[in-house]
């Protein structure tokens, strides 16, 4: 799934910035992976996600 796979790069792309260790990104991974998720269908709230984004 693509928001699973999003929130997964986040640890990922900390690490080689410093934000975070190696370690503690292995932790916040396998908590996500072991963490049950629901997800819905984007398409009906498409719209309404896409009018809150700032226009500027």
């Amino acid at each position: 799934m693509r928001a699973q796979s999003e929130v997964s790069s986040v640890p990922r792309r900390a690490v080689p910035g410093g934000v975070l260790g190696r370690d503690v990104a292995t932790l916040a991974h396998r908590d996500r992976v072991q963490l049950p998720v629901t997800t819905f269908p984007f398409e009906p709230l498409a719209d309404r996600v896409w009018g809150l984004h700032p226009t500027t």
